[in-house]
């Protein structure tokens, strides 16, 4: 008979209770176990996988990202080509006068008269290259203190003077003697040192040498009429297209030659 209240478990029904409740246990702690054993595995493969050096990150850029651009090959045509060919082969050095005349053109505000530097390599036979080192701007003061000092235009090689005043005031001297016909060397050479002594030029001599280099960077001449007894000079007859086109072929140094 049913009493309404439930019997006391037995001793078998109780272990069988803890049983389950032991197995339940079991499978949650190794269902855990598992869980974080995945989740480490998963953190481990994106940890390497971010973990690329950049070595292999630039080894697998660099033929895409930083391949470089075929550089652009220079055509020549065959009138082009033999014109550099003639110019690079040119043995005439230009004059003083001629590299003046090309500053001169390529300065020139007048549309007419001014030249670029390709039309100034075609006019004076030279490559590009020549014409341009001549334009440069350290090169087209020497060339403007070089004339400035009187030296002749025909010359094709020239040194500096090493005294430019002591230059200057010789050549206005020996100019003026010159067109008089009374200058000799022994006056040309009096009056260098006696010009040297009031500038105050110690290390100053009037050699023969010195008399020879002068009379050559002037462009003056000894008279042929006097030549053999006394050295007479003369002021070298030359108008400005001679000058230009370097019929002198005097030779010294070079400033700003090809």
């Amino acid at each position: 008979m049913h009493t309404g209240i439930w019997p006391w478990p037995t001793n078998s029904l109780l272990e069988e209770a803890l049983l389950h409740v032991e197995q339940s246990l079991v499978r949650t702690t190794k269902m855990r176990s598992w869980s974080s054993v995945l989740k480490l595995s998963t953190e481990n493969e994106l940890i390497s996988s971010a973990s690329i050096s950049e070595e292999d990150v630039d080894a697998d850029a660099k033929p895409f990202a930083f391949a470089e651009a075929p550089k652009r090959r220079h055509v020549w045509t065959e009138s082009a080509r033999e014109q550099h060919k003639q110019a690079c082969k040119a043995k005439g050095k230009l004059t003083l006068g001629q590299k003046l005349e090309i500053v001169r053109r390529h300065e020139a505000r007048d549309p007419e008269d001014h030249k670029t530097q390709a039309q100034l390599a075609a006019m004076f036979g030279k490559s590009r290259s020549a014409i341009s080192k001549i334009l440069r701007p350290e090169n087209i003061s020497k060339l403007k203190k070089i004339s400035d000092t009187g030296i002749h235009p025909g010359v094709k090689r020239f040194s500096p003077a090493q005294h430019p005043e002591l230059e200057k005031r010789m050549h206005q001297f020996a100019l003026e003697a010159a067109s008089r016909g009374v200058c000799r060397r022994a006056q040309l050479c009096k009056c260098a040192e006696t010009i040297a002594k009031e500038m105050g030029i110690s290390n100053f001599r009037a050699t023969h040498g010195w008399y020879s280099r002068f009379v050559r960077r002037h462009g003056l001449a000894k008279s042929p009429r006097e030549s053999a007894t006394s050295p007479v000079l003369t002021a070298t007859a030359s108008n400005e297209m001679d000058l230009v086109r370097g019929n002198s072929s005097s030779s010294i140094s070079t400033v700003g030659d090809e």
